[in-house]
């Protein structure tokens, strides 16, 4: 064999090594392809779940947001409604002993005061008119 034979193996062979990595570069982008559409679905069916779950949440979120308002309107502003219709009637009644009280003090200055006049009446002689 000669040294052309030789070279022309060799070039054989790296004519074949470079058909062999054309075809695994083409299969390889042809992989990559494949992959790339695959997960651009994968990514899509995510995002449409992700989608339909965020507004199955917010519809759920808008209902309890609602039910507290209700809840909230009936019976929480009707309790403190009640609780303070009942702190307006100790307001009243307080008022009212305090009035009481006052007359009770007023009265009793009154029967000191005529207590005295009493006293005094009595310490003073009767002079009789004829």
């Amino acid at each position: 064999m000669t040294e052309n034979d030789k070279l022309d193996l060799i070039l054989n062979k790296v004519a074949g090594i470079e058909t062999g990595m054309k075809s695994m570069a083409d299969t390889l982008g042809a992989e990559i392809a494949a992959v790339r559409t695959d997960l651009g679905a994968e990514i899509a069916t995510v995002k449409n779940d992700l989608g339909a779950e965020i507004a199955a949440v917010k519809n759920n979120l808008g209902a309890e947001i609602t039910a507290v308002k209700l809840t909230l309107e009936n019976v929480t502003n009707k309790n403190i409604q009640i609780i303070a219709e009942g702190h307006l009637d100790l307001s009243r009644k307080l008022d009212e002993v305090q009035n009481v009280k006052f007359d009770k003090e007023m009265i009793k200055m009154k029967l000191n005061i005529l207590e005295y006049d009493v006293m005094k009446l009595k310490e003073k002689p009767i002079q009789m008119q004829i």
